[in-house]
């Protein structure tokens, strides 16, 4: 499935930041985050179906929070078990009887998901199961592959699985029993009459210093008839022994033969179960992902997004309040939570240096991403229509400023602006950052204002930053501007305190920003940089 952001998309948006913090507990559970399902136009139905389930496990885990832990714990031993389940569903002549470590994660997968559904049923219920018959289902399989009620993960062919692989076991036990007894008689009337001891492969070592064909009469083959030199020592030797081990080799095939007989009759009955097994290990990873997201929407201090009609926005595509990106509340300071609706028409965002413009960009992409994802997105409210893709243009792209191809920073930012028109992914979500700043200031405006033209009139929704006056008096977009620095703050006395200290300097200059929006009609286009950069040190004097 084609991914929803390009690799340098997600990398500046921050994607990353969102997967490392969704972080399942089980095998099953980590792959279904690792390979999230992008809901797009036309999917709304199965969407609002995730959203609906994701909700009930994050209000389950909400009214019963004490819970959570022993939950996430049960699920963390539930094993994946596709691989069995690919080898069950194989036609019944290509079919081979499954082996113990296969029957083993089997009995691990019936024997923990019942755990669930015994001491959660709320939880297994926000999956969607019916708690009665899966509950029901897990004990008959897991009596079907251990009859004796053992009630443990641990896998072994039971005795009570076939009364005649009872039956030879137990004469093979007695069996090993009495040949054991029978060479142990010989061991010890041997050491009796010669010395020396046996060790615990059965082998005669002399008395110390002898040699132990001198301390044998005769010291030849035959000399006892107790004894016989095999594979380089002397061992005990009688009919009877001999006997006793032909017995046991007999029985143990035997016993190999019917051990595999109840392995293909195992195998038979839950190859007619491998349906209601896959359903049943996706609702376990499902509930593993969902609970995951209810961790991450506390961790954001998020919320659920919501899916919009075409009627429902007044600005037609996506309205979102209070967003904060993950990578800002890592922050110490407070985070300034920033609304914007994004529409039909393009949108120009203006502010001074360092005042949050690119940051705008990254919240808006993840916000999308987030909620298309079916995730918790990190602001307070966000209703929004779904796109074809996320395309980030600009210099936070990774590998921006090095050249690709033979191009220039300039040269591979058209290429990519051109390699994404191309697909015609429409709409697409573009963030445009300070696109054209790389080549002649004219040049570069008259390019900009042409770039986000075209993608409008081809029906996308564009997001774009920009320094550049002629961009910021577009009259088909709807222009913005943040605040900035806030004269009203004793900035002064800030960077005097944070002399010296670049972090500081930094904090002090966000502390005084004011990266609200606001409407600009593009006369307005912030003038900060000088400022700004004597508060970074800079001395032109």
């Amino acid at each position: 499935m084609k991914p929803l952001a390009d690799k340098p998309t997600a990398e500046v948006i921050g994607v990353d930041d969102v997967r490392g913090a969704l972080s399942p507990v089980s095998p099953a559970g980590r792959r279904l985050a690792e390979t999230l399902e992008a809901y797009r136009p036309g999917q709304r139905p199965r969407w609002q179906h995730e959203m609906k389930r994701a909700r009930a496990t994050n209000r389950w885990a909400l009214e019963n929070e004490d819970q959570v832990p022993r939950a996430e714990s049960v699920l963390g031993e539930v094993p994946k078990i596709d691989g069995v389940s690919q080898s069950l569903q194989q036609p019944e002549q290509r079919r081979d009887p499954l082996a113990d470590v296969d029957l083993f994660r089997i009995k691990r997968f019936l024997y923990h998901g019942r755990q669930l559904l015994v001491n959660f049923p709320g939880l297994a219920a926000a999956q969607e199961v019916p708690v009665d018959p899966a509950r029901k289902k897990f004990a008959d399989l897991l009596g079907s592959l251990h009859p004796d009620g053992t009630d443990h993960p641990r896998f072994h062919l039971s005795d009570a699985l076939n009364d005649e692989l009872a039956d030879v076991r137990r004469r093979r036990r007695d069996a090993d029993d009495r040949l054991r007894e029978v060479r142990g008689e010989l061991e010890a009337s041997v050491v009796e009459d010669y010395g020396g001891s046996f060790d615990i492969q059965g082998a005669w070592r002399p008395p110390e210093g002898e040699d132990e064909r001198e301390a044998v009469p005769d010291g030849g083959p035959g000399a006892d008839p107790r004894l016989r030199h095999s594979a380089g020592a002397w061992r005990v030797w009688s009919d009877e022994l001999e006997e006793l081990r032909d017995r046991r080799d007999s029985l143990d095939a035997r016993i190999d033969d019917l051990e595999q007989a109840c392995r293909g009759d195992l195998t038979e009955k839950l190859s007619e179960e491998v349906e209601w097994l896959d359903r049943m290990a996706t609702h376990l990873a499902k509930a593993d992902l969902r609970l995951a997201k209810a961790r991450l929407i506390e961790q954001l201090n998020g919320c659920w997004p919501e899916w919009s009609e075409e009627d429902e926005l007044a600005e037609g595509a996506a309205s979102l309040e209070g967003a904060r990106h993950p990578h800002i509340l890592r922050r110490a300071e407070t985070v300034q939570p920033i609304d914007i609706r994004i529409g039909t028409r393009p949108i120009v965002v203006m502010g001074p240096n360092m005042g949050g413009k690119s940051a705008l960009l990254r919240m808006v992409g993840l916000a999308q991403w987030c909620a298309q994802h079916a995730l918790p997105v990190p602001a307070d409210g966000y209703r929004f229509r779904p796109v074809e893709s996320i395309v980030y243009v600009g210099s936070e792209e990774p590998h921006a400023a090095d050249a690709e191809e033979g191009l220039s920073s300039f040269g591979r930012e058209i290429h990519r602006i051109v390699e994404h028109m191309r697909r015609d992914e429409v709409p697409s979500l573009w963030l445009l950052d300070e696109v054209g700043r790389g080549t002649h200031p004219e040049d570069g405006a008259d390019l900009a204002v042409s770039i986000v033209e075209a993608l409008a009139s081809r029906g996308h929704r564009v997001v774009a930053a920009t320094h550049f006056p002629e961009l910021a008096v577009l009259e088909s977009a709807r222009n913005l501007r943040i605040k900035g620095l806030d004269e009203s703050r004793d900035l002064d006395d800030a960077l005097g305190r944070a002399a010296g200290d670049p972090d500081a300097v930094e904090a002090a200059l966000r502390s005084a920003m004011d990266y609200q929006l606001e409407p600009a009609d593009g006369s307005d286009v912030p003038r900060d940089a000088r400022r700004v950069a004597e508060a970074l040190g800079l001395d032109l004097t």
